[in-house]
């Protein structure tokens, strides 16, 4: 049941970039450029839609079994492949272009996602080690 959830929540989490990417911005006037900020804050909304994305990914791919190196290279290759789709897609929305640059922002979202998970899997083991050594010690006394 948790590995449905867990796929759900992927799933969840690909519909949601596809449906933002589909979002067209108000065109920018002649007078008026894109500012460093806009650029900026464009970057930031990749780096977190394709954390979440591969954070979610691996854990998927942890609750099938699947080791931690196949588990880190599978997150980044679908947050990769999926961030292709994407910025494909983008060509076909008015007001909206394909960028290298945003694929690669994804890319490093996508490592720092898999960081993350790396990191959270490694406090939540240390506590479950933890607490049983503590059961093993109240058991062992009493």
């Amino acid at each position: 049941m948790l590995k449905f959830v867990k796929f759900i929540l992927l799933t969840a989490w690909m519909v949601l970039i596809f449906t933002t990417s589909q979002i067209a911005f108000a065109p920018v006037s002649h007078v008026q450029a894109k500012t460093f900020y806009d650029y900026i804050f464009d970057k930031d909304v990749h780096l977190i839609l394709y954390s979440v994305l591969s954070f979610l990914a691996a854990s998927f791919f942890y609750h099938n079994q699947f080791k931690f190196k196949n588990i880190f290279f599978a997150s980044i290759f679908t947050a990769f492949v999926y961030g292709i789709i994407d910025e494909y897609h983008q060509t076909f929305v008015v007001d909206r272009e394909a960028s290298i640059f945003d694929l690669a922002f994804d890319c490093l979202g996508a490592l720092f996602g898999v960081g993350m998970y790396w990191l959270w899997s490694g406090v939540k083991n240390n506590f479950i080690q933890i607490k049983k050594y503590a059961q093993y010690l109240h058991r062992r006394s009493g």
